[in-house]
């Protein structure tokens, strides 16, 4: 029933503690003018292929199993190994783009697999999903009526998938920061001075004691400016 917000989204028989009066024929226009019509499932739809599309170019998800070096049984363990790969944990979004109406990202594992999951949802850090076809994406707690072990057995736990960072994956193009550029000590001038022609006078304002012979601008060592000014060969 859609009403005002005191009995919106109760059903009337919660409201008036009995069925409705005109049953499955109507006759109550005044109450029954609205009508909400939904799609159906976008389950084996291009809908879901979008979602599908859309978490992967979001999160960046890859999978890791023991023939790849993952060798983790804890939900920290499997953290770890994602920041040893400058990634971290996928979180339930990456994992399953439909929640448990369909099949984690990348397709299901070998019977009773779970994955560790990152996230608000992880409570302790000890969440992990179903990513197998038995209620895939669903809880481990949900399936089996009891929080995971600390440490799962060997055989549940083979698989993880790490994501890009939220930052990274939602500005993937971002300019890393600036580094200095390295200083050089090569001159960028020089200026050629001849030997004093006579000794210092009191005022050196209006007769300097040394003068300027030539000026080269060009990057180099004096030997070299001397060669560019003065055409010297070797």
């Amino acid at each position: 029933m859609v009403s005002s917000a005191d009995t919106s989204c109760k059903r009337y028989s919660q409201i008036f503690d009995d069925v409705p009066p005109w049953g499955e024929n109507g006759g109550n226009k005044a109450g029954t003018d609205h009508l909400l019509c939904c799609k159906g499932s976008v389950k084996d739809s291009p809908e879901e292929e979008f979602m599908y599309s859309i978490a992967a170019k979001k999160f960046h998800p890859s999978w890791y199993h023991r023939e790849e070096g993952y060798k983790g049984r804890t939900w920290q363990e499997a953290s770890d190994f994602c920041v040893g790969k400058s990634l971290v944990l996928c979180g339930y979004d990456a994992y399953c783009p439909m929640a448990d109406l369909d099949k984690p990202i990348g397709g299901t594992k070998e019977l009773g697999s779970y994955a560790p999951v990152n996230g608000v949802a992880a409570g302790n850090g000890a969440f992990w999903i179903s990513v197998s076809d038995t209620k895939p994406c669903t809880p481990y707690g949900q399936i089996n009526g009891s929080p995971p072990p600390d440490i799962l057995p060997e055989e549940s736990s083979r698989h993880v998938a790490c994501c890009l960072a939220t930052s990274a994956a939602t500005n993937p193009e971002a300019p890393s920061p600036a580094v200095a550029a390295p200083k050089t000590s090569q001159p960028t001038s020089v200026i050629v001075m001849s030997e004093p022609t006579s000794e210092p006078t009191p005022q050196p304002t209006l007769k300097p004691s040394i003068r300027p012979v030539a000026m080269a601008t060009s990057p180099g060592t004096v030997d070299q400016t001397f060669k560019e000014l003065f055409n010297v060969s070797n």
